[in-house]
């Protein structure tokens, strides 16, 4: 059976630092995590441009996004314009904050999220647009980040399947004032589960590292008892406690055995990128012009962790792939026909028109050519 996904391992470097880790007594948030975040930065600022990236190492890309909306300023009764299409991770921390998700129509030959329908949808509620790059395939960054700042909107990119992919020479994820990534196991760069939030605000950035542990502010140095409420001073200082906690905070943070599992992996992401792009233009060379088939448009930047085409009868060529011992599924479903999101198909038109046509073929770092023009052979019979 040829999967659709299948994670990629630095097998042997991970090992070997995971080992490092427990022959250490800190197996916690420590200096592995800060040591992949820098590392993450200087890949995503590039890592001689001199530019400090601002990343935050956490426990998954829910995580991510949620943090970025409370740093957006989203509460209740506002509305965050969401494409409809994305996995509902991009949707849930929405309605945490109290706040309504207005799912917006996709472009029909991206499945990105359609600027043009991102200015019909703002309204005097409106705080702010999540982007997500579908596949890897970058959304229309210059657009959108034209009307945010028209609207005086905050973009959040959710860039979870995104990882290593670029728009005019930037890599996503830090075009939007938040970066969201997700370093699930089937992700192109994995720790098992993760995430990555990138600031574009410094204040922001030291507000999330606070907000990912209880609200604590963890790098302060330590001023026996400066800190803390005065009557508290005693009891704070018994136990070593230099500070007030002031507001919530979640149990966000990354450990240091899924970082050493980071900076192992990302040590490959190069290659791993590289035989991504080469496996999708075969598919893109091969695909081209089969009756039945349309490929979705060609984007320069594109981190190809997913490879979709939209197939005129999708039920019989999922049942032709099956047979063939091809893996393929629609990955993501449109958010809107989920009860908890309202439970009704909206009227987005390219949406209604692709519902039944959307489908992923395997793409993945444990595939090889030959796989590749197996399945491309699969598809042409």
């Amino acid at each position: 059976m040829l999967h659709l996904f299948h994670p990629a391992l630095n097998k042997e470097k991970i090992l070997e630092n995971i080992e490092e880790i427990l022959n250490n007594k800190i197996i916690a948030d420590g200096d592995k995590v800060k040591e992949f975040e820098q590392k993450v930065g200087d890949y995503l600022a590039g890592l001689y441009s001199g530019t400090p990236c601002n990343i935050v190492a956490l426990n998954s890309g829910t995580a991510a996004l949620h943090i970025a909306y409370i740093l957006a300023g989203i509460k209740d009764g506002d509305e965050v314009i969401t494409p409809v299409l994305t996995c509902t991770a991009t949707t849930h921390p929405i309605l945490w904050l109290g706040a309504k998700p207005i799912f917006c129509d996709i472009q029909l030959d991206t499945l990105n999220i359609d600027p043009t329908d991102i200015r019909k949808k703002i309204t005097d509620k409106t705080k702010a647009i999540v982007v997500m790059h579908n596949g890897g395939l970058p959304c229309d960054m210059s657009e959108i980040m034209a009307i945010a700042e028209e609207y005086h909107l905050k973009v959040i990119e959710d860039a979870s399947q995104g990882f290593g992919g670029e728009y005019k020479g930037q890599k996503l994820g830090t075009i939007g004032d938040y970066g969201c990534f997700s370093l699930q196991a089937i992700k192109l760069l994995t720790t098992g589960d993760g995430g990555l939030l990138y600031c574009k605000n410094d204040n922001d950035h030291k507000k999330a590292k606070q907000l990912k542990w209880f609200g604590i502010d963890r790098d302060r140095q330590k001023e026996r008892g400066s800190l803390v409420p005065s009557k508290f001073s005693k009891l704070f200082n018994q136990r070593a406690m230099t500070f007030d906690i002031e507001e919530t905070g979640y149990k966000y943070n990354c450990n240091n055995i899924l970082a050493s599992i980071g900076l192992a992996n990302l040590e490959k992401i190069y290659d791993w990128l590289k035989q991504r792009k080469e496996f999708a233009e075969i598919y893109r060379q091969e695909l081209r012009g089969v009756p039945g088939i349309t490929l979705l448009k060609e984007v320069e930047g594109n981190s190809n962790w997913l490879f979709q085409i939209l197939v005129d009868d999708r039920e019989r060529f999922q049942k032709k792939m099956a047979d063939a011992g091809i893996e393929t599924n629609m990955v993501q479903v449109r958010n809107d026909i989920y009860a908890l999101f309202g439970g009704e198909r909206q009227e987005l038109p390219n949406m209604n028109k692709l519902e039944d046509k959307y489908c992923s073929i395997p793409l993945h770092n444990n595939l090889t050519k030959d796989d590749i023009y197996k399945i491309c052979q699969t598809i042409k019979s």
